[in-house]
């Protein structure tokens, strides 16, 4: 009797399997045709069928617009990009080298304030780096009958430590500078030059006179060693 009521059972089913593939209907995936009893078919055991797919993985990042809500989602996809190229090597340090050339001629010597050469003792104060070019008037301030002092200046050069220059003398006229005078090379420690004349009655005896700075030697031009010229009138 077990075994006629397992094949009514089982009739059972088979029809209504029939009616729903006639009627189109999907069988429940979850559905178990067999449920095993006792040793005829032994028990149902549990079919596990498992797949597995390829998968890609993508690099995602979010984020969020501060002037909104809606967080925002970039996929990148592109190979990483370069470091940026490193800024250019900057050039050697150091303090650039020194120009000792002049900046100017004889003839276009820089002209200093005149001096009284018979009177006072007016003096101008000259500094600088390299060799260069000035010229002065000794003026004749005192013109009497009865009062005609000589005339007379000197002509003062400083050397900063570690750097030599030369202080050399052109003597022009009352008219003008002469550039072709034979220069007159200053002497002794600082270098110096004097120059004393008459005046002569009835005439201007006022002078012009070129002084050159010239650089000798030495490679310091920074911050204390700058050179100083002195021209005093009336010295004598």
């Amino acid at each position: 009797m077990r075994g006629v009521g397992f094949a009514l059972r089982l009739l059972v089913v088979l029809a209504t399997a029939l009616a729903a593939c006639a009627q189109g209907d999907a069988v429940d995936p979850g559905f178990q045709a067999v449920e095993g009893e006792g040793g005829y078919d032994g028990a149902g055991g549990d079919a596990t069928t498992s797949s597995t797919s390829a998968s890609t993985t993508t690099d995602t990042t979010t984020t969020t617009d501060p002037t909104t809500t809606d967080p925002t989602t970039t996929t990148d996809t592109g190979a990483g990009g370069s470091g940026g190229a490193g800024g250019a090597g900057g050039s050697g340090g150091g303090d650039p080298p020194c120009d000792f050339a002049p900046p100017n001629a004889c003839a276009s010597a820089e002209e200093l304030p005149g001096v009284d050469g018979d009177q006072g003792s007016d003096t101008r104060l000259e500094h600088g780096v390299g060799s260069k070019w000035y010229r002065i008037y000794v003026k004749e301030a005192v013109s009497s009958v009865i009062s005609y002092p000589d005339l007379s200046f000197t002509a003062t050069l400083k050397s900063p430590p570690g750097v030599k220059y030369d202080l050399y003398v052109y003597p022009g006229s009352g008219d003008g500078i002469e550039c072709g005078a034979a220069a007159i090379h200053a002497s002794g420690v600082p270098e110096a030059y004097s120059q004393t004349w008459n005046d002569a009655a009835i005439s201007d005896n006022s002078q012009w006179f070129v002084f050159e700075v010239r650089y000798v030697s030495g490679a310091d031009c920074g911050p204390g060693s700058t050179w100083q010229l002195e021209v005093q009138g009336h010295t004598n």
